[in-house]
């Protein structure tokens, strides 16, 4: 599977979880604020512009919700950061490697909403050839951390041919001269990696560079026709658009506009074909996106009665043949990784969109967990889990995955070690659990503080958990 595949896969199950799984975080006077869940989604996503005949610019945008950043203090603001490293491999030897720090400040807690995004780009200088991307994003203040890792081919824009780059997504273009970071041949082009269209961004919108235009020879030679073709996953046009160019030079900017509020929620393709009207040459680009209305899926949408599936990379499961009780009850368990954003779209859904909602949600797990091993998946992890919480830690008036430790098992999984002590000596009954490649080592210590055999976590040294120094005390 190419880059292009494989890198799309990725980021539409994550554009499934920025559909349904915005996340949502309460600031409050706490030092720290820390969503539990430990894995930190973004997009991104590779587009290759002409350089030289020689070299090809291969830019990468990053987006995450500015949400999702844990915020600690920092005299009278509270500041949030993240880390990006992104490197380009060739047959397991590193060709290239960029790191750096970004840095968000806020006056208070209440600044920051699930809408905030915070964006960023850079770029390699590749020649022509087969690599492998890997890029990651990492909180340090909460630990959270992402990766997208997957091969590609860089292309060759060299003189010769007709030839488009890659359409470039983007949420808005606008002319600037400023010469800002977004900022290309006189445009501002603000990406949007997620490829998710909808009410909330209803036009289509892309940047993309022709190479090799002949020059011309006649009045008709003097322009390229410009066609856009929008297909849907069964490969039928729904939208058709097209327009003639005068050539400014052998290269030139395309702009692409087109309003997809219109289509119904799903996964489309835009097929972008430039002809040469000098010597008819004739070349085509694609790229996929998707079309995203919470309506369609509310009572009297067009995809309220369907079981439409909305994109192309959910297998069929078991979760098709649920019912509402039975759906309800599978992301009560999730309640650990969800966010407050995950419960109320949950919550609004209708049966299809619940059923929807849960795909999206453990295929974004899935894709996201650095644990898993080839042809595993997280959903049937973590219900395997929630299951070894029962047996193991059941107390006295709740389900063993409610406890502290159901609760530490389903967020960070097993622990490495446990050092277990019973009750006797004048100490409580207490474990200690112990994650060794979790931030460079961590513990939660549990103690049966009521001594009816159901321990409570009295203290971690995990970001973002229960953290008490005094922790001894409580085995009096």
């Amino acid at each position: 599977m190419n880059f292009r595949n494989t890198l799309y896969l990725k980021l539409m199950i994550l554009a499934g979880a920025i559909l349904l799984s915005l996340c949502f975080v309460m600031l409050s006077a706490q030092t720290t604020v820390q969503p539990r869940d430990t894995i930190l989604q973004f997009y991104t996503d590779l587009s290759q512009f002409k350089y030289s005949d020689s070299l090809t610019y291969v830019e990468f945008p990053v987006e995450l919700f500015r949400d999702q950043l844990s915020f600690v203090k920092d005299d009278e603001r509270l500041r949030g950061e993240y880390l990006i490293t992104a490197e380009i491999l060739r047959e397991d030897s590193t060709v290239e490697r960029k790191h750096w720090r970004n840095v968000n400040y806020c006056e208070a807690g209440e600044e920051i909403s699930d809408s905030q995004r915070l964006y960023n780009k850079n770029y390699f200088l590749l020649p022509e050839g087969a690599y492998t991307f890997r890029i990651e994003v990492e909180d340090p203040n909460s630990g959270k951390k992402g990766t997208i890792k997957a091969a590609f081919s860089v292309m060759s824009f060299a003189a010769g041919r007709l030839r488009i780059s890659d359409i470039q997504l983007a949420s808005t273009i606008q002319k600037d001269s400023s010469g800002g970071s977004f900022t290309k041949n006189g445009y501002q082009v603000i990406p949007n990696p997620s490829a998710l269209y909808g009410i909330g961004l209803p036009v289509l919108t892309g940047y993309s560079e022709i190479y090799n235009l002949v020059p011309a020879t006649s009045d008709s030679g003097r322009v390229f026709h410009v066609t856009y073709d929008i297909l849907d996953t069964q490969g039928s046009v729904v939208r058709t658009q097209s327009y003639d160019k005068i050539k400014p030079g052998v290269s030139a900017v395309n702009i692409t506009q087109i309003n997809v509020v219109s289509l119904v929620s799903g996964e489309y393709t835009l097929v972008m074909t430039v002809e040469d009207r000098e010597n008819e040459d004739k070349t085509s680009v694609y790229r996929k996106f998707i079309v995203y209305r919470q309506a369609d899926y509310e009572e009297g949408g067009a995809l309220f009665n369907t079981r439409k599936e909305t994109a192309l990379y959910f297998p069929e499961t078991e979760i098709d043949e649920m019912t509402e009780d039975e759906l309800k009850k599978e992301f009560e368990y999730a309640r650990y990784i969800a966010t407050g954003n995950d419960k109320k779209t949950f919550k609004k859904a209708n049966l299809e969109g619940k059923k929807e909602f849960l795909k999206r949600f453990w295929n974004a797990h899935t894709m996201a967990s650095q644990t898993l091993n080839e042809g595993e998946n997280y959903r049937d992890d973590y219900l395997a889990r929630v299951e070894m919480a029962n047996q193991m830690f059941r107390g006295t008036f709740k389900a063993g995955w409610k406890t502290d430790r159901g609760r530490i098992l389903l967020v960070y999984g097993k622990p490495d070690d446990i050092e277990r002590m019973t009750f006797g000596a004048g100490t409580k009954s207490h474990e200690i659990w112990h994650y060794h490649s979790l931030q460079g080592g961590v513990r939660f210590i549990f103690v049966d503080k009521q001594e009816l055999g159901e321990l409570e976590l009295v203290h971690s040294t995990a970001r973002g958990e229960l953290y008490d120094e005094d922790w001894e005390r409580w085995l009096d």
